[in-house]
């Protein structure tokens, strides 16, 4: 995927909010802003949150992320009122799996190995 910086529109837990971030296709990443960083991967037709907790520590990890989701479905045509169970345990899977190594490529690289 083809990553370019560029603004959107996503969802917050304090509302819609225009953000700077890095866009590809239908995905869209931010820094979240907070101390520690964390990167959202949104989907950009609906403005929602499609990574979950509070986000991954590395950018990369983000993007393999969105690569993954990329093939699982037209995500032109998602329909956020009528929400596909399956995709919903397909995109947790993938989260599940990367998350793990991304935790762990950030202790790897705090404490080197």
């Amino acid at each position: 995927m083809d990553w370019k910086l560029g603004q959107f529109e996503t969802y917050r837990s304090d509302g819609q909010a225009k953000v700077d971030g890095f866009v590809s296709g239908v995905f869209g990443i931010h820094d979240t802003g907070s101390r520690r960083g964390c990167w959202i991967v949104s989907h950009l037709p609906t403005g929602l949150r499609l990574s979950q907790g509070r986000g991954f520590l590395n950018i990369e990890t983000a993007k393999a992320f969105a690569g993954r989701l990329a093939p699982l479905t037209d995500w032109t045509n998602v329909d956020q009122n009528a929400p596909d169970m399956t995709l919903a345990v397909e995109v947790s899977e993938i989260w599940n799996d990367l998350v793990v190594l991304d935790v762990a490529k950030n202790i790897v690289d705090h404490y080197g190995r």
